[in-house]
């Protein structure tokens, strides 16, 4: 008999701004590069009310000097809830927009 590898998750989801900042914050996210954690993901789902790099933002008013690119080669399916939340928001703009350079999904729900 023999065992088989712990598989690695492949879903990825995004319900409060702690998780936000842990996957994609410009300076620390694990889906950042050197950080290979974000090619075993398939699946992303993100709640765009806690789409927030807060003072770390992208507008050229960040205090992180580099920004590093986001590391999600992998993604095919990408669910997006909440669009009322983004609209209003060049700041939440920008950040998804950055998610999105980043993924070349198959399939999106909104």
């Amino acid at each position: 008999m023999s065992t088989s590898p712990s598989r690695v998750p492949t879903t990825a989801r995004v319900a409060s701004l702690t998780q936000w900042s842990n996957l994609f914050h410009p300076a620390r996210g694990v889906f950042r590069h050197p950080s290979t954690e974000g090619e075993t993901i398939e699946h992303l789902d993100i709640d765009l009310r806690y789409i927030d790099h807060g003072s770390d933002s992208h507008d050229g008013s960040s205090s992180i000097s580099t920004v590093e690119p986001i590391s999600l080669p992998g993604v095919c399916r990408l669910i997006l809830r909440g669009a009322e939340h983004v609209q209003d928001s060049d700041e939440r703009i920008g950040c998804l927009s950055e998610v999105l350079d980043a993924i070349n999904p198959v399939e999106v729900q909104w």
